[in-house]
Order: C-alpha cells, then sequence, then structure tokens
C-alpha cells in the first residue's frame, strides 16, 4: 500500500511541476522555469506530508522558507 502511495504521489507531484513548468516557459520563457525548479523540493515535501504523513523537521521547514523567499525576491526584483 505504500508502494503505492509513493507512484501516485510522483505521478501527481511531476504532473504539477509539469504544469507549473509550461506556465512560467509561457510566462518569461527559460528564466522562470530555472526559478521553479528548487520550488520543486517544497512542493515534493508538502505532498509527502499530505499524502504519505512523513515528519516534519525543522531543517525541512526552514529550507523550504529559505527556498519560498528566494523565489520571490527574484520574481518580485525581475517585476
Amino acid at each position: 500500500m505504500k508502494l503505492i502511495a509513493v507512484g501516485y504521489n510522483a505521478s501527481f507531484a511531476l504532473a504539477l511541476r509539469t504544469v507549473i513548468h509550461f506556465w512560467a516557459f509561457k510566462k518569461k520563457w527559460a528564466v522562470f522555469v530555472a526559478m521553479f525548479k528548487p520550488l520543486g523540493n517544497v512542493i515534493a515535501l508538502v505532498l509527502g506530508i499530505i499524502f504519505l504523513g512523513e515528519t516534519i523537521y525543522l531543517g525541512r521547514v526552514v529550507g523550504g522558507i529559505i527556498v519560498s523567499v528566494g523565489f520571490y525576491a527574484v520574481i518580485w526584483g525581475k517585476a
């Protein structure tokens, strides 16, 4: 059952990441696509917590916050 859950989680994360990359490429070409790469790790973490019941560690939270703040700082700078 856990293996099936991992498969569904990976499929959903891949689909979500692909949609985001296509949207970003249509918006601002390859610059935004490169910025969304680290955000994929944060999305995978959130989906793992929701669907797989993984534990949340302080390092994961701090890393996610750093990636998110950096991502939005670049978008704000481009605007």
